[in-house]
C-alpha cells in the first residue's frame, strides 16, 4: 500500500471566486474524479491558515494507495472583484489603454514569436470592439439611421460583453499591466503575504513529519505562484528540498514578456536555478496558454532542471457532446484545466494534486502513468 502525504499551495486563475468557492469547486470536481478513477476523495471544511490563507484537507484512497493532502488556498480574487466593481466606462477605456500598451512596447510581437495562438487571443478584443463600432458609421446619414447606428453599436457591445467576456478580458489586461509595471502596492503586499504564508506553512508541515510540497497554479495565478515561490527559494537553506511547481494553462509569459517585468523574470530564474521539479501543462485548444513554449527557454534563462511540458487534448478528456458544447467558448475551454474530466487520460488536475503519484513521477511519464490510466490501480514500489 502506497501512502502519500502532501502540502499544496493553490493559486486560481483570473476568476472572482473566493476561498470557499474554490474549495466547493474542488470538492465537486474531486467527487467526479473519484467516480471516474475508481477512487474516493473526501474534502474537508475550509479552516483558517497562516497570513489569511485558508486551507482544507483532502483524504483520498484507491486500489493500492492512500493520500493525505493539505491544500492552502492563496486567494487573490478580491483584486478581480475590485476591477469588476468599477464603472463600466472606466473599465472599458482603461482596459483598452492597457491592451494598447502591450502593443506599443513590443510585447504583442513577442507573444506572436513565442506562441502565435496567444497573439490571436490578444487581438480578439480589438476585433470585437471594431465590429461593435462599425454601425456608428450610420451617424453620417443623420436622423433615424444615426439612432439605429448608435443602438446597434450598444447592442453589439452588450452581446460581446455578455457572450464573449469582452469587459472581463479587458480587466485581465488591466491587471496584467499593473503586475508587469510592479508599482501597485496592493499586488506587492499580496506577494509578500503569499511568500510568508508559504514559508511558515512549509516549516509547520516539515516539523509535523513532512512530505511532498507542490505549488500549483492555473492561468494568471502563475504570476503570484512564481513570485512567491521564487522569493521562498531565494532565502531557503541549501539543504532544504525545493517545492515542486505545477502550472496548468499558464499565463506566466503574458507578464514575463513585458519589458518592465524584471522581478518576475528574476523569480523565474531563481526557480530554474533550484532543484524544483516544474511541470507545465498546456493545450493546443486553449488560446489563453502559451502552447509549446518552455517559459524558461523563452526568457533565455539557464536551468538546472528544465521544465517538463505536458500537452493535453480536451477532446480526449470529454465526451463528444460536452466537447462540441464548449469548444467555441474560449473561457470554458481554458477552465477545463481545473475541472474534472469525463474520460481517463494521463491528465487529471485533482488526481495530480491529491492522488498517489509525486510530481517528479508524473513528470517522468509526462503525465499520469499509462498503466494507472488503464487500470486506475497503483503499481510500483511502496512509499
Amino acid at each position: 500500500m502506497r501512502n502519500i502525504r502532501r502540502l499544496v499551495f493553490l493559486f486560481a486563475g483570473f476568476e472572482p471566486h473566493a476561498a470557499e468557492q474554490q474549495r466547493s469547486r474542488f470538492d465537486y470536481a474531486a467527487k467526479q474524479t473519484g467516480r471516474l478513477w475508481n477512487s474516493s476523495f473526501e474534502v474537508g471544511a475550509l479552516r483558517p491558515g497562516p497570513h489569511g490563507c485558508a486551507e482544507f484537507h483532502v483524504k483520498a484512497h484507491g486500489p493500492g494507495w492512500t493520500a493525505q493532502t493539505d491544500l492552502v488556498v492563496c486567494d487573490w480574487s478580491d483584486f478581480i472583484v475590485a476591477l469588476q466593481g468599477q464603472n463600466p466606462v472606466r473599465r472599458f477605456f482603461s482596459g483598452l489603454a492597457a491592451l494598447a500598451s502591450f502593443a506599443a512596447n513590443g510585447t504583442f510581437l513577442r507573444y506572436c514569436g513565442t506562441s502565435w495562438r496567444y497573439g490571436v487571443f490578444f487581438v480578439i478584443p480589438l476585433i470585437l470592439i471594431l465590429c461593435a463600432l462599425l454601425p456608428l458609421g450610420l451617424v453620417v446619414f443623420g436622423g433615424g439611421a444615426a439612432l439605429a447606428g448608435v443602438l446597434l453599436s450598444a447592442l453589439f457591445l452588450w452581446l460581446f460583453n455578455d457572450r464573449l467576456y469582452l469587459t472581463q478580458t479587458l480587466d485581465n489586461w488591466r491587471f496584467a499591466r499593473a503586475a508587469s509595471l510592479g508599482n501597485d502596492p496592493g499586488i506587492e503586499n499580496r506577494i509578500a503575504l503569499f511568500k510568508a504564508a508559504m514559508e511558515n506553512r512549509i516549516a509547520d508541515f516539515n516539523a509535523d513529519g513532512g512530505g511532498e510540497v507542490v505549488v500549483a497554479a492555473h492561468s494568471l495565478g502563475a504570476y503570484f505562484a512564481v513570485m512567491a515561490l521564487g522569493g521562498v527559494l531565494a532565502q531557503a537553506k541549501p539543504e532544504q528540498p525545493a517545492p515542486g511547481l505545477l502550472l496548468v494553462g499558464s499565463s506566466l509569459l503574458k507578464i514575463a514578456l513585458h519589458p518592465s517585468s524584471v522581478r518576475l523574470r528574476e523569480n523565474v530564474a531563481e526557480i530554474a536555478r533550484s532543484d524544483a521539479h516544474w511541470l507545465d501543462v498546456q493545450s493546443m485548444t486553449d488560446l489563453l496558454n502559451f502552447y509549446r513554449a518552455d517559459p524558461v527557454a523563452t526568457l533565455g534563462l539557464a536551468a538546472k532542471r528544465q521544465p517538463v511540458l505536458q500537452f493535453v487534448r480536451f477532446r480526449a478528456m470529454l465526451t463528444p457532446q460536452t466537447y462540441r458544447r464548449i469548444k467555441f467558448n474560449w473561457l470554458r475551454v481554458h477552465r477545463q484545466f481545473v475541472l474534472a474530466a469525463e474520460q481517463r487520460t494521463n491528465y487529471s488536475f485533482h488526481m495530480m494534486l491529491a492522488g498517489p503519484f509525486r510530481l517528479a513521477e508524473i513528470m517522468e511519464h509526462r503525465g499520469l502513468p499509462q498503466e494507472f490510466v488503464a487500470a486506475a490501480h497503483f503499481k510500483g514500489p511502496e512509499a
